[in-house]
């Protein structure tokens, strides 16, 4: 071969190499191009639930789950609220992290291994179906939850990402896929109701005078991020509202740290921003709800009394209804009375009058409208108790407990008892008793007959005789 052919094949070759080498330099950086350019929808899919976490397959991954009670126990939900922080490492960072990701689940754990200045993406807070969402691309990923004092714990989280997936079938990368961190909350604030017994008598108290009902409510973990906290109370038609005082915590300002509202017989009481921003895990809530019963109350028959509790967190809400047994319940009572004739028959007897003394000495003053309740030390206040033409009466609106009828005035033509005392107990069931009181009629002694006729017979014929002497006397 001349030199002038070898030149021009050894040209031949070298562009041919060169041209060899740009098509397959161009071609790897295309497909680079496009998969650096290739981007996921990584839809973060928060799930409240105390069951153990279980690895995703890839269908569940590539189509998401469709039955969370299935997958993660009853009583799973979507949790609302929840933020994630996204940072981008490198191969041998996720690694390393994956090997002991117990070590690197806050921020600044995560910053102190990969480096304040790594690219971090922050998600938007999970919404009411408990997702939200990201685009990445290609790359390795390391993914923590942002801390809320509202949950007691966190499973599979922290956790990584390597993308782009590929689909089950392996024929291409998904562009969308579906992950499952858990969390397990904190428990739900609870309330409770309870008959103040201070300011009542054996469950029971007179129609008119005051007493309370306590609720009580332990501060949950996490009372900071709450934005609710509030109690609805609604009362029974036979109780009227008198007022709401706070007992616990102290040094709480009414309509600054928590208001209070009365409405169609309904007590709402509700804490402030303000307020629940002064509470603490610590504490106990605590207030009387002062009521009175009106006369509508009828005696033996409970009246019962419940609250509610409604609050909100960045991720859940929801009512609490009172979790005891039975609802608290309050009574009031009274008694039967018949004022009878000494007879065989127990006629009744019209117009006799009575007071009512209880077991402190103090005399029954009641309102003959509103059955309202007062004290007095002095009988001629008392309220007077006056039988019926049948000789009944009944006393209600009492509170239980051991009381002392007491006679003032029999009917006419009768006299009182030698004992004008009766006692009678009221209970939740001696409004269907009765207490009878015999009267005796009054008999006026007889003292005439024959020696009164004789005597008048004498007296006058004697003064027959001297009307007669006294004339003869002065005609002589």
């Amino acid at each position: 071969m001349s030199k002038n052919k070898l030149k021009q094949f050894i040209g031949i070759m070298f562009l041919t190499v060169i041209a060899f080498f740009g098509i397959a330099g161009n071609n790897s950086a295309v497909q680079a191009t496009s998969e650096a350019n290739f981007m996921t929808t990584v839809n973060i899919h928060k799930i409240e639930t105390s069951a153990t976490p279980k690895d995703l397959t890839a269908d569940e991954l590539e189509n998401g789950i469709s039955d969370l009670t299935e997958w993660f126990g009853e009583g799973a939900k979507p949790l609302q609220g929840v933020q994630f922080y996204i940072y981008s490492v490198t191969q041998q960072q996720y690694q390393n992290m994956t090997a002991a990701s117990a070590s690197y689940d806050t921020e600044e754990e995560v910053e102190a291994y990969v480096g304040a200045e790594a690219t971090r993406v922050s998600t938007d807070a999970t919404d009411g179906e408990g997702v939200t969402s990201v685009d990445l691309g290609e790359g390795y990923y390391w993914v923590i939850e942002q801390p809320l004092t509202t949950v007691a714990s966190s499973t599979a989280v922290p956790f990584g990402l390597t993308l782009p997936y590929t689909n089950s079938v392996g024929t291409a990368n998904l562009e969308t896929i579906n992950v499952y961190p858990k969390n397990t909350l904190e428990a739900t604030p609870t309330v409770s109701k309870a008959l103040d017994p201070e300011t009542t008598i054996e469950g029971s108290q007179y129609i008119g005078q005051e007493f309370a009902w306590t609720v009580t409510s332990d501060v949950p973990n996490g009372i900071e991020e709450y934005t609710k906290y509030k109690f609805t109370d609604v009362l029974d038609q036979a109780l009227d509202y008198v007022r709401v005082d706070m007992v616990s915590p102290q040094g709480l300002t009414k309509d600054v740290d928590y208001t209070v509202s009365y409405n169609n017989h309904t007590v709402t009481v509700e804490f402030t921003l303000t307020g629940i921003g002064k509470l603490e895990d610590t504490d106990i809530i605590e207030f009387d709800v002062v009521t009175k019963m009106n006369n509508k109350a009828v005696p033996g028959t409970s009246i019962k009394n419940n609250v509610t509790l409604t609050y909100e967190t960045p991720h859940t809400d929801g009512p609490v209804d009172e979790p005891n047994e039975e609802e608290p319940e309050v009574f009031t009572g009274g008694h039967d009375f018949k004022k009878t004739i000494d007879t065989t028959d127990g006629e009744g007897l019209a117009k006799a009058e009575f007071v009512i003394q209880n077991s402190k000495g103090e005399y029954i003053i009641q309102d003959a409208t509103t059955k309202a309740v007062t004290f007095t030390g002095s009988i001629d206040d008392a309220t007077r108790f006056i039988s019926g033409v049948d000789g009944t009466f009944a006393v209600d609106g009492l509170a239980f407990g051991d009381y002392t009828l007491v006679e003032t005035k029999a009917p006419s033509g009768y006299a009182l008892p030698t004992n004008p005392d009766t006692a009678f107990t009221v209970t939740k069931t001696s409004h269907t008793e009765v207490a009878t009181i015999v009267n005796k009629a009054i008999t006026i002694p007889q003292t005439g007959g024959m020696g009164t006729i004789l005597f008048t017979v004498v007296g006058l014929a004697l003064m027959i005789f001297a009307v007669v002497y006294y004339k003869k006397t002065n005609q002589a």
